[in-house]
C-alpha cells in the first residue's frame, strides 16, 4: 500500500492465492447478535495509486454502499469520474490517516445511480504531480441489497438475502473460502454464486453468507465460529425447519469439520443438508516451483498468505512447509473426526468444478519477467526472467478446477493486486511524483493449472467417494466461478426431488362466433404441476403451431357465416420443464358459428348449449392458481349427476376441512378453497393435498389426489 523504492540487486515479488481454503488448532466461542440498524450505506473502499495494481472488478449491494477511491502519496491535482458516454465530473477529496501504516488522499463518496442488478461500468482518474492523468476503468457488479447483518464478538459476520416474504424460515448459510488478507467479501461470493442463490431465493430459502474476520485462520478455529453461527440461526430462526449448509471452497472444509466434531460432541445443530462446494478435502496444490520463487524472493518476510496455518493443511506441497507434516497431520486428525471425518445427520452433497480427466493444459503456463524502467528517459530493460511449466505427473496436471482468475499478488510485503488473467499484464511501479528509476515485474499467465483436484473435491478414495452424492461440471471451470450447469441439480437436493411433471388446460369448452362487427376473445391456461421451471410452452390448434413460450394462449372468434353448425376445434400445449422432462394436455372445445343474427345466439338463452358440451367422463383438474395465496379454485367434471366430497389434507395425511360434500348436476364444476381449516383459520405456507370422491346417478365412482402449494 505504499510506494516501493527498488534495491537493484534484490527485489521481491509474492503470490497471494485467492481461493485457499482455510483452518486452525485453536478453538473458539463467539456472540451473535444483529446489527440494528441494518447500514445501509455503507463503503466500498478502491485503490487507484502508484505503486499498486489496481482491482478492475468491483460488487456493490444495490441501493446499500457509495464508492471511494484513494491513492498515496504526494496529493493529486484533480480526481474526476464518469460514466459510459458521460463527462468527466469533478470530485472533491481529502486528506486521510486511519492507520499506522495506512493514509493518503480520498476522493469524496460516489452514489452510482443504478437501480436495478446488473453489470456496469465507471472509470475514475486523478492528476499527478506531473500533470499526467492516470486513468482507470472498473466493472461493477450490483447484486441485489441484503436484509440483514449479524455480527460476533470475533469480528465475524453474516449478511442476510432474504427470500419470500417471511424471514428466516428456510435459512441457507453459506460460508466464505480461503481469505487470509480479508480481501473477499459476501458481495462477491453471491456474485459467484448467483445461479444458484437467486433460485433459492425464488423458492422462499434464505441466503446467509458468513464472512470470518481472518479467512486464514486454522480450520478449527474457524469451525467454532460456524457452530456458533448454525447455533445462533437455530435460535432466532421463524420456523423448525432445518438448516442447509454449503461451504465454497475452503469453507467446504471448514463446515465437514464443525459439523463431524459438534456431531462427535453431542451437539445437533440442526443441519439437514450440506454441500462441500469444490472444496479440497483431500489437497490443493500450487505449483512447487513458482512457490520456492515467492520464498525465494520474500526477503525473509514469509508470504502472509502460503505461511497461514490455513495453505500449511490444504496445500499438498507447501515451500513454507516442505516436509508436509503440517498437511498430513491435519487430515490424518479430520478423518478421524465422528468415525470417517464426516457428519452422519444430513445429507452430504460433493461438488467438483471439473470432470475427473486429465488438464489438458501443458507446457509453460506463466513467465514473469523483471524490468527496469527510467523517468527521464522513459525507457523499459528486461533484466531476469523465469518460466514456469505444466508437464506430465505433475499435481497441477491433474483433472480438477484451474487456479482462481482472481489469484492475487504481494510485493516487498505490501499488498500488490495483480489478477492472473489470459493476457499480458505489464505491472509498471511507476512514481512520476519523484524522479528515480524502478523495478517492476511483467506477468503473462497463457494457461491454467489445476488447484482443486477432481478427486479431492469429492473425496474419493479408489474411485469411491464419501459423499452421499456428487456432482461436477462437465468442463474444468475456474475454481472461482461457479458452473451455471450445477445449479439446478444443487437446487433440487434443496428443495427434494420434483415431482413428476403434469400439467392441464383450463378454459372455456365452449366458445361462439359473434355477429357482424365483433370479436369474442377466449383464454386457455396451462395448468403446470411438478418438474422443475422454468418451463417451455409450446400451443398447437388441429395439429398446426399457434403459440410459444407462453403458459396462456388466447384466440379472437369473428363473425363467420349464417349457419347453425358446430366444429370441434383441439387445442394442445406441450411442456418441457429445466430437466428437459416434457408432457403434454388436450381440450377439445366445440365452437358454434353465429346462427345467421347480428349477437350471440346464446347471449341470453344458455340453456340452448348442445348436450355434447358436457363432460364424457369424470375429471378433476389441478388447482389454480398454483402456488397461490391467498385462495384457489378447484375444477371438477362430472359426466352426470353425481355426489362429491372433496376432502384437503396435509403432508402428514391430516385432514384440514372438507371443502364440498354434496350432490352437483352434470357439467364442469368450481370449486374455491381460501387457504384456511375448518375452524376458518389460515393454514401455514406448504404443500397441501385435495382429493375427490364422486359416485353418480349410475353408480359409477371416481376418486384421484392432486397436490397444490400455498405460499406466503
Amino acid at each position: 500500500m505504499q510506494n516501493l523504492q527498488v534495491d537493484s540487486k534484490k527485489r521481491l515479488f509474492v503470490l497471494v492465492v485467492a481461493i485457499l481454503l482455510t483452518s486452525s488448532l485453536v478453538q473458539a466461542q463467539s456472540v451473535w447478535q444483529e446489527a440494528s440498524p441494518f447500514p445501509t450505506r455503507t463503503y466500498i473502499w478502491t485503490y487507484v495509486g502508484p505503486g499498486r495494481y489496481y482491482d478492475p472488478i468491483l460488487y456493490m449491494r444495490m441501493g446499500q454502499e457509495k464508492l471511494f477511491f484513494y491513492t498515496q502519496g504526494a496529493p493529486p491535482g484533480l480526481m474526476q469520474y464518469r460514466y459510459p458516454g458521460g463527462e468527466w465530473q469533478t470530485i472533491g477529496f481529502t486528506y486521510f490517516e486511519p492507520g499506522e501504516h495506512w493514509f493518503g488522499f480520498c476522493s469524496n463518496a460516489i452514489d452510482p445511480p443504478w437501480s436495478t442488478v446488473g453489470e456496469y461500468a465507471i472509470d475514475f482518474r486523478w492528476l499527478d504531480l506531473a500533470s499526467h492523468w492516470q486513468t482507470h476503468s472498473f466493472i461493477v457488479h450490483v447484486i441485489p441489497p441484503a436484509q440483514r447483518l449479524f455480527t460476533d464478538d470475533h469480528g465475524n459476520s453474516m449478511f442476510l438475502w432474504q427470500g419470500g416474504t417471511s424471514s428466516l424460515n428456510y435459512p441457507c448459510l453459506v460460508v466464505e473460502g480461503f481469505d487470509a488478507q480479508n480481501t473477499s467479501f459476501p458481495q462477491s461470493y453471491y456474485k459467484i454464486g448467483s445461479s444458484f442463490f437467486d433460485q433459492l431465493r425464488t423458492y422462499d430459502r434464505d441466503v446467509l453468507i458468513l464472512d470470518f474476520a481472518d479467512g486464514g485462520k486454522g480450520i478449527s478455529e474457524n469451525a467454532q465460529f460456524v457452530k456458533s453461527a448454525l447455533s445462533y440461526i437455530n435460535s432466532i430462526k421463524t420456523e423448525t425447519n432445518s438448516i442447509v449448509l454449503a461451504g465454497l471452497s475452503m469453507g467446504g472444509v471448514v463446515c465437514r469439520y464443525a459439523l463431524a466434531e459438534a456431531e462427535q460432541n453431542s451437539q445437533n445443530l440442526n443441519v439437514s443438508l450440506f454441500f462441500s462446494i469444490d472444496a479440497p478435502q483431500q489437497e490443493a496444490v500450487i505449483d512447487n516451483n513458482f512457490q520456492n520463487y515467492i520464498k525465494d524472493h520474500d526477503q525473509g518476510t514469509a508470504n502472509p498468505s502460503l505461511s497461514s496455518m490455513a495453505a500449511k493443511q490444504m496445500l499438498r506441497y507447501n515451500t513454507y512447509d516442505p516436509s508436509g507434516a503440517t498437511h498430513t497431520n491435519f487430515y490424518v486428525g479430520l478423518n478421524q473426526l465422528n468415525g470417517n471425518g464426516y457428519p452422519h445427520l444430513s445429507r452430504n452433497v460433493g461438488v467438483s468444478f471439473a470432470p475427473s480427466t486429465e488438464n489438458p493444459n501443458s507446457g509453460e503456463w506463466l513467465r514473469v519477467t523483471l524490468m527496469f524502467t527510467g523517468l527521464e528517459p522513459i525507457i523499459d530493460i528486461p533484466i531476469s526472467e523465469a518460466a514456469f511449466y505444466i508437464n506430465p505427473g505433475d499435481p497441477w496436471k491433474e483433472g480438477g478446477s484451474y487456479l482462481p482468475k482472481s489469484t492475487t499478488m504481494q510485493w516487498g510485503g505490501v499488498q500488490q493486486d495483480i489478477p492472473f488473467i489470459s493476457n499480458s499484464i505489464p505491472m509498471v511501479i511507476l512514481n512520476l511524483q519523484i524522479n528515480i528509476p524502478f523495478l517492476f515485474y511483467e506477468l503473462d499467465r497463457q494457461k491454467n493449472p489445476t488447484f482443486i483436484p477432481h478427486n479431492s473435491a469429492l473425496d474419493k478414495i479408489g474411485g469411491v467417494s464419501k459423499f452421499d452424492v456428487t456432482y461436477s461440471s462437465s468442463t474444468p471451470r475456474f475454481h472461482d466461478e461457479f458452473p451455471s450447469e450445477l445449479a439446478t441439480p444443487l437446487l433440487n437436493e434443496v428443495l427434494g426431488p420434483p415431482e413428476p411433471l403434469y400439467v392441464s388446460i383450463s378454459g372455456p369448452s365452449t366458445v361462439s362466433h359473434p355477429g357482424k362487427g365483433q370479436v369474442n376473445n377466449y383464454t386457455w391456461i396451462a395448468n403446470v404441476a411438478g418438474g422443475v421451471a422454468p418451463y417451455v410452452y409450446s400451443w398447437k390448434k388441429n395439429g398446426y403451431q399457434v403459440g410459444s413460450n407462453s403458459p396462456q394462449y388466447q384466440e379472437g372468434f369473428h363473425f363467420d357465416g349464417w349457419n347453425c353448425d358446430s366444429y370441434q376445434i383441439t387445442y394442445r400445449v406441450d411442456v418441457t420443464d429445466a430437466n428437459q422432462g416434457s408432457t403434454y394436455a388436450t381440450k377439445n372445445v366445440v365452437a358454434w358459428h353465429s346462427c345467421g343474427g347480428e349477437q350471440d345466439p346464446f347471449a341470453s338463452d344458455k340453456t340452448r348449449l348442445p348436450e355434447f358440451s358436457l363432460p364424457v367422463e369424470f375429471g378433476l383438474g389441478q388447482n389454480y392458481p398454483n402456488p397461490f395465496n391467498p385462495e384457489t379454485e378447484i375444477a371438477f367434471a362430472l359426466p352426470e349427476r353425481s355426489s362429491v366430497k372433496i376432502v384437503v389434507s396435509d403432508v402428514l395425511g391430516r385432514q384440514i376441512l372438507t371443502l364440498v360434500d354434496r350432490e352437483y348436476s352434470a357439467g364442469y364444476q368450481r370449486v374455491t378453497w381460501k387457504a384456511v381449516d375448518a375452524s376458518g383459520t389460515k393454514v401455514g405456507s406448504g404443500v397441501y393435498f385435495y382429493r375427490i370422491a364422486a359416485t353418480g346417478e349410475s353408480g359409477k365412482q371416481f376418486t384421484k389426489v392432486m397436490k397444490m402449494n400455498v405460499t406466503k
